[in-house]
């Protein structure tokens, strides 16, 4: 029991000394009156030690360091009288040591009417408190030797009457006093604070976005001015425009010069910020004073202006009524001609102005039924609306529906002497409805020697012929495509500098709607050593200017290969488009792997994401992949023209691999350039066999030539000619009439 109740009490004497632990109790702000002195009082309390000792210490600072030069010399009393005669205002600490040596420290700010702030007080709000005016408002509440109150006039300041409360609201621009007394009455001081209300700041007014319609990415400067007006409604008011709100709420970095900015993304946001023209003051940075817009750059849509369409008179209705279905949008990537879908909004109109206004849009275009019409696409862009253009689809129906295109391409690197020759060959079914049977013939050429031809679908038969093969295929179902890989072999003695030209025909197109695409040609030039990437033209690098018309594209196609020691994740091809090629016209036709293409004005870029492409070293079979579009030159090309292409391809995050610039210049070798014969027809075409010209002039003479300019037929003083041991392609037939004038025309040989 003894011990239990010994060690109560220790417990509770431990206690005790906790609750009255030694301490120094100086109030944290005392009130300084001009010309006096205040009283310190630092005597530690809660204390029988006889042996306490003090020292004083003074600084402007707050947090004053305990060093000698510091020291207050012989301030070693705990009472010690701060005055202005000496000192005066800043902050004092005292640092009591205890018998044992240990210490115990407290600090007191002392401040005078002089250090009360600020003279003059700005505020922005409509209303407030009187409390709110003062940044320091928490000094005079935290001071313990004064008194202070708010007053209306110097006499009531002076005289300590009609007090007003310090929670009064205030909303207009005023004269304030403060009194601040001295709780002992030594002293009672007034200071006077113009209190200025700005609690009518301009209101900033909404402003509309400002569009930009850029054809190539390089005018989209805008005049912020012109929102001015809208902005400031009629108020008396200033305006800076800013790049940032922060800069606007700071009233920074205004933009140097509004009426001429070039926004620097496609959907920038400017900040407009007011300010009052009577206001001196910048610290009232209301928000209501600040509006915002958006700068709209958007490309202008450049899509293929005139789409043709044709489907079955079988596709809805009756037969032979004239009337067909047609799946609008899947017209679509021919109407953008590359541009990206996820930029541009189609709609389809019955009529121009429809189209134009953006109303009475076809309400379900995927299932459009009509006759023979046109129909009008609006290509809206999705950043700025009021760029749009629109694209023409000639709507046909037709008993004959089928669509068949033939593509030959150098896939797998260029001919070389004594190595293999590798081409594609692709067929498509573009149209609707399955064709069966059908057959296509490819012709290589005669310095070739042919090896094999793989990858027939089951079902479809390869044929070899004397040069080359025929594929006879049972069903092509729509939209899908067959590719045959052919391999040829450059002789040994092969002369560099020679062109090599194969063709590929789809000879059963009596049902075909569009013979252009029935026939590929593929010229290439034998070298020696090459760059696995680099990009070619299928007619070669010279075209007769004769035989290329405006029905006529050039086919690109651009070739790559990972020759690194790793696989390539992915790849990227950027083709920058000459200026004489008509963007427009651009139709994506095949590739070797999956890939995204989109074109931005002239730049076509095409994205293999996961390709994973093998490298050379370890799988050289498959460390190569090519892609393959067409595309027509702008009109008014004439003999002498070249038309550059260069590309360059990027391996995941290696440097970009510049490829060769293929040159395709337009030339006239047998001086066929004069053609002012156009009063004739030339029938049957297509033809297995004979051809016939019809024209009101005699014609005295017909040449046939290949796509070499080189004439390989010729008949005199008569209006027919036989081309049956012609092997089939495309040719070209010359005529001339009794007044030496001269015509071209392309022709088919079946």
């Amino acid at each position: 029991m003894k011990k239990a109740l010994f060690l109560f009490s220790s417990f509770l004497l431990i206690n005790i000394a906790n609750i009255f632990a030694q301490t120094i109790e100086l109030s944290p702000k005392m009130y300084l009156c001009d010309n006096s002195s205040v009283e310190l009082d630092s005597t530690v309390l809660n204390t029988a030690d006889t042996g306490i000792t003090y020292q004083w210490y003074y600084s402007v600072s707050p947090n004053v360091q305990v060093i000698a030069g510091n020291e207050i010399a012989g301030a070693t009393n705990p009472i010690y009288n701060a005055a202005t005669a000496s000192l005066g205002n800043g902050y004092y600490k005292i640092v009591a040591t205890t018998s044992d040596s240990s210490t115990i420290t407290d600090e007191v700010s002392v401040y005078g009417l002089t250090d009360f702030y600020p003279f003059d007080q700005v505020n922005c709000i409509a209303s407030y408190t009187i409390g709110e005016l003062f940044i320091n408002y928490d000094t005079l509440i935290s001071t313990s030797n004064i008194t202070y109150t708010y007053h209306f006039s110097l006499f009531d300041a002076d005289n300590g009457i009609n007090v007003i409360p310090d929670w009064d609201v205030i909303n207009y621009n005023f004269q304030l006093f403060l009194r601040i007394e001295e709780n002992s009455g030594i002293c009672a001081e007034v200071k006077t604070i113009d209190v200025t209300s700005w609690n009518s700041m301009p209101w900033a007014y909404t402003a509309p976005n400002m569009g930009s319609c850029s054809p190539d990415g390089t005018t989209n400067v805008f005049d912020l001015t012109t929102n001015d007006a809208q902005i400031i409604g009629g108020q008396l008011a200033t305006i800076t425009y800013h790049t940032s709100y922060n800069n606007a709420f700071s009233w920074v970095d205004p933009i140097a010069n509004p009426e001429a900015y070039m926004a620097v993304s496609p959907t920038q946001t400017i900040y407009a910020r007011l300010m009052d023209i009577n206001d001196p003051n910048t610290g009232c940075d209301d928000d209501s004073s600040i509006s915002s817009f958006q700068l709209l750059s958007a490309p202008q849509p450049t899509p293929n202006n005139s789409v043709g369409y044709i489907v079955c008179d079988s596709s809805s209705g009756t037969n032979n009524d004239g009337v067909g279905l047609f799946n609008l949008p899947s017209r679509n990537p021919l109407v953008l001609a590359g541009l990206s879908a996820s930029q541009f909004t189609l709609s389809y109109h019955t009529t121009l102005a429809d189209a134009q206004n953006n109303i009475n849009a076809i309400v379900n275009p995927e299932t459009f039924i009509s006759s023979n019409t046109m129909v009008y696409s609006r290509v809206e862009s999705n950043v700025y609306p009021e760029c749009i253009d629109i694209s023409l689809l000639n709507l046909q129906v037709q008993n004959t529906c089928d669509d068949i295109s033939v593509s030959l391409v150098s896939y797998l690197g260029v001919p070389r002497p004594g190595f293999n020759y590798k081409n594609k060959l692709v067929i498509k079914n573009n149209g609707v409805t399955a064709v069966s049977p059908g057959t296509v013939e490819f012709v290589k050429d005669a310095s070739l020697v042919y090896n094999t031809a793989t990858g027939n679908t089951a079902g479809n038969t390869l044929t070899p012929i004397t040069n080359g093969f025929t594929l006879d295929f049972v069903n092509l179902d729509a939209g899908t495509t067959e590719e045959i890989l052919i391999d040829m072999i450059v002789p040994s003695g092969a002369t560099l500098g020679n062109i090599l030209t194969s063709t590929a025909t789809y000879i059963t197109d009596a049902a075909d709607v569009y013979l252009e695409d029935n026939t590929s040609s593929l010229s290439e030039v034998i070298i020696g050593s090459y760059d696995p990437n680099d990009i070619i033209e299928s007619r070669g690098p010279e075209i007769v200017h004769s035989t290329f018309t405006n029905d006529d594209y050039l086919y690109y196609t651009v070739r790559f290969q990972n020759v690194g020691t790793a696989s390539a994740i992915n790849v990227t091809i950027d083709n920058a488009l000459d200026a004489k090629l008509d963007k427009t016209t651009f139709e994506m036709l095949h590739s070797s792997h999956a890939n995204t293409v989109e074109r931005v004005y002239d730049k076509l870029t095409w994205q293999f994401d996961n390709i994973n492409l093998a490298d050379s070293t370890n799988d050289e079979p498959n460390s190569h992949g090519y892609v393959h579009y067409k595309i027509k030159p702008l009109a008014g090309y004439s003999v002498g023209d070249i038309i550059p292409n260069t590309a360059s391809i990027i391996f995941d995050f290696n440097s970009p691999i510049i490829t060769n610039t293929f040159d395709s210049e337009f030339v006239a070798p047998l001086g066929l350039e004069d053609y002012k014969l156009s009063n004739y027809t030339v029938y049957p075409n297509p033809t297995s066999g004979k051809l016939s010209v019809n024209s009101k002039t005699t014609i005295t003479q017909i040449e046939v030539y290949n796509y070499l300019g080189q004439v390989v037929m010729k008949n005199t003083n008569t209006d027919t000619i036989d081309i049956l041991n012609l092997d089939t392609g495309v040719y070209f037939l010359k005529v001339k009439d009794v007044n030496g004038d001269n015509g071209m025309v392309k022709i088919v040989k079946r």
